[in-house]
């Protein structure tokens, strides 16, 4: 019996420095193993200290350097894998650049049809100003592709406008952990990457004008990046509630969840933010900035978009003072791995793949 071989190019996987790196595309993986019986293969495109095996799933990781003269290297790592592993039914790209463009040439070239080419977006610069910001190699990547996946529908619509893509959305798991409750206080939550667009600088802010008038609240950080250093330093110079967590694993955030009333998002430009919907899942109360990827993924009934921008401290401040500490969780059924797992095969099919 034929077993479908797909190798997966990926830039971000979880390693020992940072747990979440890239986990939401580790859980497509696993999805895909969990739900059929396929050979998966993973090349990270990243110098990661990554395991060798997860889950029966060879890793490699090669060292990416950046700028052009790489892409040469790197798509002849891909090749060379190829040569020495057999000829996959098809190589599934998550994220699209210039290096992934020279790899779908060079794949072309080398071996034309009988490799697939399948691209999962899930970068934000897709709906930052329309298609003026995206990067040429990016959507050389998504025109060279014989299948394109977007993990929400405005990344999808971005998508579509150079070539036809689905929706495939990302992986969210049941709560497996005790919802704790606040005896004093309302505990915020903020997990993220400690970049500038994720608008955690204005939240530290923003939690320190709010802390003058409710100084039960308490605001937790889990993450870290490169405004770290000076942030912490802001945080010392005036804690008011704010302690950080550093990073954590998918596992340690879900606990750290529910210990906390509710969740803070407020970033500039989300395409799925799987965070809400684990907040949801674990009972917590949501505020979010209005970003197009969320607001099309989860029912606004159940999170609070509100109108400030990321930039606006004195709304956040607001709506930190309105928050109510928690609600009943809501289960994400349409994200369940099973459900993500058989969206990603029906797409391999209608591509003739193979699947048992």
């Amino acid at each position: 019996m034929h077993q479908t071989s797909i190798l997966h190019i990926v830039r971000m996987w979880p390693h020992a420095g940072d747990p979440q790196h890239g986990s939401f595309i580790q859980k497509h993986v696993k999805a895909l193993a969990d739900h059929q019986d396929i050979k998966q293969s993973v090349i990270v495109f990243a110098d990661l200290d990554v395991h060798t095996t997860w889950h029966g799933v060879q890793v490699q990781s090669v060292k990416a350097a950046a700028g052009w003269q790489h892409w040469e290297k790197k798509s002849g790592l891909v090749l060379a894998w190829i040569a020495e592993n057999g000829i996959p039914d098809a190589v599934h790209m998550h994220g699209a650049a210039g290096d992934t463009a020279y790899l779908s040439f060079r794949l072309h070239m080398t071996h034309g049809h009988r490799i697939k080419r399948i691209v999962t977006e899930h970068q934000s610069h897709w709906l930052s100003k329309g298609l003026t910001d995206v990067p040429s190699g990016a959507k050389w990547t998504i025109r060279l592709a014989h299948a394109r996946m977007a993990v929400s529908q405005p990344l999808a619509t971005a998508i579509a406008s150079l070539a036809p893509c689905k929706v495939i959305p990302n992986v969210i798991d049941p709560s497996q952990c005790h919802r704790e409750h606040a005896i004093k206080g309302r505990r915020f939550l903020h997990v993220g990457d400690w970049v500038k667009i994720k608008g955690i600088e204005n939240l530290i802010t923003a939690f320190q004008q709010h802390q003058k008038a409710h100084a039960d609240d308490q605001l937790t950080l889990i993450g870290d990046g490169p405004l770290a250093t000076d942030l912490l330093k802001a945080i010392a110079r005036n804690p008011s509630g704010i302690s950080h967590g550093g990073r954590k694993t998918p596992d340690q955030v879900q606990e750290i969840m529910c210990q906390h009333d509710i969740l803070v998002v407020n970033s500039e430009r989300e395409t799925f933010a799987m965070v809400i919907g684990e907040a949801l899942e674990r009972g917590l109360s949501v505020i979010a900035t209005q970003c197009q990827g969320p607001e099309t993924v989860y029912d606004p009934a159940h999170v609070t978009f509100r109108e400030g921008s990321s930039d606006d401290i004195q709304d956040l401040v607001e709506h930190l003072a309105q928050a109510k500490p928690g609600q009943s969780p809501i289960a994400q059924t349409n994200f369940r791995s099973d459900v993500v797992a058989q969206a990603i095969f029906d797409i391999y099919q209608s591509l003739k793949l193979k699947i048992s």
